[in-house]
């Protein structure tokens, strides 16, 4: 008399599941992370800029197709967001866009501190050469 063995656990149709769920979902929680909200003021962002800025309690909302930034050096003027993808780094109150062209970097900096009601943006310039421009 044999006794039937029982098969052990598909782990892979499990991961496929998964990592589909994971694949649906990013672009959906990378959209909900991507923006500075005080209370009084909300600035949405994506993987370029600035997208929209609101104003929650009155229901204003200011939308943008495009965020542009550019500066011109030692005559030569530069489109940042031309640049290639950004790094981005994000605090509560601080969105951060980093693009390298050699031997410049080029730090677009947004703003939104609690208690404000605009939102502030920078660009800073880096330089790995010597000396001040």
């Amino acid at each position: 008399m044999s006794v039937p063995r029982a098969l052990p656990p598909r782990p892979i149709p499990l991961a496929l599941g998964l990592a589909a769920l994971a694949l649906f979902m990013a672009p959906l929680l990378a959209a909900q992370e991507m923006a500075l909200d005080n209370g009084r003021v909300r600035a949405a962002f994506n993987d370029r800029g600035l997208v929209s800025i609101a104003a929650p309690k009155t229901g204003r909302l200011l939308t943008f197709s495009a965020d542009p930034s550019s500066v011109t050096i030692d005559g030569a003027t530069m489109d940042i967001g031309g640049l290639g993808p950004a790094e981005i780094e994000m605090t509560p109150a601080r969105m951060g866009y980093r693009y390298v062209r050699d031997p410049f970097t080029f730090d677009v900096v947004y703003e939104l501190k609690p208690g404000w009601a605009f939102l502030t943006k920078q660009i800073v310039v880096t330089s790995a050469r010597r000396g001040a421009f």
